[in-house]
């Protein structure tokens, strides 16, 4: 009987979702009732559902912003819920509780709002970021049950199948490109299930090896590299069976002078070609053009040809996917300088569920510096202190606002990069670690900055970290070798 309610009440919920997310006047009043205290997860649908129809509109900021504050949603519940804590603490031991309770009521409200873009002049401060930056935001979008799941109903799902994605890509700099992409679930799969339950199960088995594991070292080595091997492929699936040719929109701008004058140019002959056989070209298809040039050594034939035919809409039997693939076959040569080209950096904002996976080890990204954040509110809050510290510092002193004096960033305490101490691999277990990072963290900090491979006395740790700002320490079991580590 349970169950059977249950299912009457989960079908209901369906129909009364689809109602709300099919049209448009009560999606917007929906979405506005329930900003001021938006249930996690209902909230995030309704306002992914909204950007999907901006961005069908072309309304692509607008689009945007709503997808970034759909992402935050639960990192703003989270920083809300913290402070509310903290002010019942000091309320309790306060004797002005009026007082208080209206400081908390107008701090919760700025916290909230630091959390939400307003839509209207959203973009502005993308023209901050330094030109060279390349921001890809990935949005994850359920459906059916598994939404349901997502949002509260029911137990967590065990095994994720994969989510439709929303990738928008931008640049910093007032003539950056906005491009966005919606890639579906992919047909079939892996033979265990979903990317996510395959990589659940490589993470599990390693976790028992690394817990039960009682056999010699050789035997220990060989488990661990089978596991690196799964992993392996589970990352060749992501690039090449999931995203396809939408992988160029995860590569970084090239960085040299003449890797970018090579890309403009082999860009300019195409589009010219086209122009010649008659056909008109788009500022986003030109962008989405310029991807594939860049990302050509990269990808197979086939998704180099499935990439043309999505962007300009065409079959394969049009005689300007003909003449275009004939005339890349002949750049080939001169295109796979491009493969080992220096990149300037991505920052990568990752849904939920996905930011699992391992991005980073992208095969394609293996020349691209790339870094994560959880929201582009963070980027935001930082673009904004740095900005403002700017113009501070040159500004003159009797122009400065005492509104704008309360948020001067503090500088009076600052790390010192240089004083620096690492402990590189005391326990002897993680060879490969050492060889790939001794080298590195010698040529930053030198050879009398740190260990490796053996364990530091108590009384070197003990002055490192009295004396130094940053404090590096890589081994396979945490603290366990160095007992005198957390009473320090």
């Amino acid at each position: 009987m349970y169950l059977h309610s249950s299912l009457i009440g989960c079908g209901w919920y369906l129909v009364v979702l689809k109602n709300v997310l099919e049209s448009k006047n009560i999606l917007d009043k929906t979405i506005v009732m329930n900003q001021s205290f938006p249930c996690s997860p209902f909230y995030s649908v309704l306002l992914k559902k909204k950007a999907e129809n901006l961005f069908h509109e072309n309304e692509n900021h607008k689009g945007f912003a709503h997808l970034v504050d759909a992402h935050c949603v639960a990192i703003r519940h989270a920083a809300v819920n913290a402070h509310r804590d903290r002010a019942k603490k000091k309320l309790s031991k306060s004797k002005t509780t009026t007082q208080g309770g209206i400081e908390d009521s107008k701090t919760t409200c700025q916290l909230d709002q630091c959390f939400q873009f307003t839509k209207a002049d959203f973009p502005t401060w993308l023209y901050s970021l330094p030109p060279e930056w390349t921001v890809v935001h990935i949005s994850e979008m359920w459906q059916g049950h598994e939404s349901l799941k997502m949002q509260g109903f029911g137990p967590p799902p065990l095994v994720y199948s994969l989510p439709k994605l929303i990738i928008a890509r931008f640049h910093g700099g007032k003539n950056g490109s906005f491009i966005t992409k919606f890639i579906d679930q992919p047909a079939g799969g892996l033979s265990n299930g979903s990317l996510l339950a395959e990589l659940n199960t490589i993470l599990e088995n390693n976790r028992i090896v690394n817990r039960d594991f009682r056999g010699n070292r050789a035997q220990y080595w060989k488990l661990k590299q089978e596991h690196h091997d799964q992993l392996k492929v589970l990352v060749d699936s992501l690039e090449n069976w999931w995203l396809d040719f939408c992988k160029c929109l995860l590569l970084g701008e090239l960085c040299d002078a003449a890797d970018v004058l090579l890309l403009n140019r082999v860009t300019s002959s195409v589009i010219d070609l086209m122009k010649k056989m008659k056909r008109n070209v788009t500022v986003d298809e030109e962008t989405w053009i310029k991807l594939l040039i860049s990302c050509h050594s990269y990808l197979s034939r086939q998704q180099f040809v499935r990439g043309l035919l999505k962007i300009l809409n065409t079959v394969v039997r049009n005689p300007l996917i003909t003449e275009l693939v004939g005339y890349f076959k002949t750049l080939q040569p001169e295109l796979e300088k491009l493969k080992n080209a220096k990149r300037n950096p991505v920052i990568l904002v990752l849904d939920k569920v996905i930011q699992q996976l391992p991005w980073e080890s992208i095969t394609m990204l293996s020349t691209t510096p790339v870094s994560r954040i959880p929201s582009l509110h963070f980027l935001n809050s930082l673009t904004l202190k740095h900005t403002l510290h700017r113009f501070v510092q040159n500004a003159p002193r009797n122009t400065i606002s005492p509104r704008t004096n309360l948020k001067l960033p503090s500088i009076g305490v600052e790390v010192n990069p240089n004083l620096a101490y690492y402990v590189l691999n005391p326990g002897q277990d993680l060879p490969g670690v050492q060889l790939r990072l001794q080298p590195i963290l010698e040529k930053i900090w030198g050879k009398h900055c740190g260990l490796s491979g053996s364990i530091p006395v108590e009384q070197q740790i003990k002055q490192s970290l009295i004396e130094r700002d940053i404090f590096l320490y890589t081994n396979f079991l945490s603290f366990s070798l160095i007992p005198y580590f957390n009473p320090l």
